[in-house]
């Protein structure tokens, strides 16, 4: 057998040196995987503890896909919603339009009735000095006052 190499005792505290700094970079390593697990499953860690660490991370990825289906079905819903409420703020809007239109053919029917009815209320005798007969809607309208 060959003799040791007289380095022998620096090269082995030298691989145990290594060796223990390896080990605290992989239980740091472990400890990060822990706590993303914890996040991942939203149990502070409760669900690695009962299943193991192995089988936590194939859980976690599982439900890491399902939750980018659910991310995809919301873009899909929204989508659908979005488009949904376009269609209802069209037909709300031509709702809208049309009550607009129908109110202010209601506004220009009563402004002629008034018009005609305070052509034939209001006299010249009226008229002639800015006033209107008490039976014309023209002085209703105008708080029931006549200037004098």
């Amino acid at each position: 057998m060959d003799p040791l190499p007289s380095d022998y005792g620096q090269t082995i505290d030298a691989l145990r040196a290594e060796l223990t700094r390896v080990e605290r970079e992989r239980d740091s390593y472990r400890k990060d995987a822990e706590e993303l697990l914890a996040v991942i499953h939203r149990d502070g860690g409760h669900h690695t503890i009962d299943v193991g660490f192995t089988t936590s991370c194939g859980d976690a990825t599982d439900r890491y896909c399902e939750r980018i289906a659910e991310i995809e079905g919301l873009h899909e819903t929204i989508a659908v919603l979005r488009d949904a409420f376009a269609e209802t703020s069209s037909e709300a809007e031509n709702r809208l339009r049309a009550k607009v239109a129908e109110l202010e053919a209601e506004r220009d029917r009563l402004r002629e009735a008034i018009q005609n009815q305070c052509a034939n209320l209001c006299t010249e005798a009226w008229t002639s000095r800015g006033m209107h007969h008490p039976d014309c809607l023209a002085y209703e309208l105008e708080g029931g006052e006549n200037d004098s």
